[in-house]
């Protein structure tokens, strides 16, 4: 979602889709903040008032900034939510009282494999923009339809999307490790992609979860 939105903004420079832009960063920079930040183990039911904050959240914020658009209002949500993010990755990251688990590892590899990414999409931005007049001649002699190969800026986003695919999905994995056994997690590679699965054990384990809290509540009623 927020590569399409992106993609929109930056073909057209509209301002509608630069206010969907913003929207959805926020929505999704909130909601994998919720999620990290949930320590309720799998098998019980979570607790419904921080879902109803979050959606109260993004809903004022949302009419807000669709009324009145006001970029310090979107750098402050969006800025918030980052600073739970870094938190808690900082706290998963240096904590010594996680399992050891291949999950957690796993989780530490791909956080690790994030901040690599990042550093040479910073490197990408910023060559473009320190060798441009160098790269505008490459680009040139390349042929127009080449040229996009030597785009420095198109690469940044190309990595930086990569890298904070890995780095949710790093943290994402941790974090469930931590709520659940961690033999029911995998994160695993496909290529350039990084993916997280639960297993065949964790699947039969959560279907045991929901049968034994449906018959506890037939008992109740």
């Amino acid at each position: 979602m927020l590569g399409i939105t992106s993609s929109l903004h930056h073909a057209t420079l509209g301002f509608e889709f630069q206010l969907l832009d913003e929207l959805v960063v926020v929505w999704l920079t909130s909601l994998v903040a919720w999620i990290v930040w949930d320590t309720t183990p799998v098998a019980q039911d979570t607790n419904w008032n921080m879902r109803i904050i979050l959606l109260f959240v993004n809903a004022v914020f949302t009419i807000l900034h669709a009324l009145r658009r006001d970029p310090v209002l979107m750098e402050l949500c969006h800025g918030w939510t980052s600073v739970l993010l870094i938190a808690r990755l900082g706290q998963l990251l240096m904590s010594n009282a996680l399992p050891d688990s291949k999950g957690v590892q796993e989780g530490r590899r791909m956080i690790r494999s994030a901040a690599s990414l990042g550093g040479f999409a910073l490197i990408a931005h910023k060559a473009d923009r320190s060798f441009c007049i160098p790269s505008t001649a490459l680009k040139i002699l390349a042929f127009p339809r080449l040229a996009f190969l030597l785009e420095g800026h198109a690469w940044s986003h190309v990595l930086s999307g990569l890298s904070l695919q890995r780095l949710i999905l790093g943290i994402f994995l941790i974090t469930m490790s931590i709520r659940d056994d961690p033999a029911h997690w995998v994160g695993m590679t496909c290529g350039w992609i990084e993916v997280v699965e639960r297993t065949e054990q964790g699947w039969k384990a959560l279907e045991m979860d929901i049968s034994s809290s449906r018959k506890g509540i037939t008992q109740t009623t």
